[in-house]
């Protein structure tokens, strides 16, 4: 499951809106899978990220965190990094989960994404941010819809 698609030469570099901030991008699976790593494709690494999937049951108002990969550092320049979650997550139809990624420092560590257009023709609770999140907390609301700065490749990586 990944939070959108990119295909060769086609991201662009997407960073956070200032330094701690977190962005949360809704997932739906197709069929049940069971997701054990999260990897995000890192543009220049500087800081920490914290990788995570949240489960919203209200449209995107509360995101509860359901696993998160807690605070690592980030690893290379133009590679994905693939960071192992604290527990496994079952995920199911028909329900929103959100990938989400937090940035300890937002105007050096750069990931993957598609640009802003892209986020402004995505409904409003697609993309969401949170400022001073980081790292990822057990549950979030107040959330900023229709993130400007972009729109991160995360994916969920796992078995079915």
């Amino acid at each position: 499951v990944e939070s959108m698609p990119i295909t060769a030469g086609s991201q662009g570099q997407v960073v956070a809106g200032s330094a701690n901030d977190a962005i949360f991008v809704r997932v739906r699976v197709a069929r049940s899978m069971t997701v054990a790593t999260l990897s995000v494709h890192i543009g220049s690494a500087l800081g920490n990220i914290d990788l995570g999937i949240y489960r919203s049951d209200d449209g995107g108002s509360t995101l509860t965190r359901l696993s998160s990969s807690g605070s690592t550092a980030a690893a290379g320049a133009n590679a994905i990094q693939t960071l192992s979650l604290g527990a496994s997550v079952a995920l199911s139809p028909f329900t929103d989960y959100y990938l989400a990624i937090a940035l300890s420092d937002d105007t050096t560590c750069t990931v993957a994404g598609k640009s802003m257009l892209s986020s402004l023709l995505a409904p409003s609770n697609y993309v969401l941010s949170k400022q001073s999140t980081f790292p990822l907390p057990s549950s979030v609301s107040s959330l900023t819809g229709g993130y400007i700065n972009g729109i991160p490749w995360i994916r969920a990586n796992g078995s079915f």
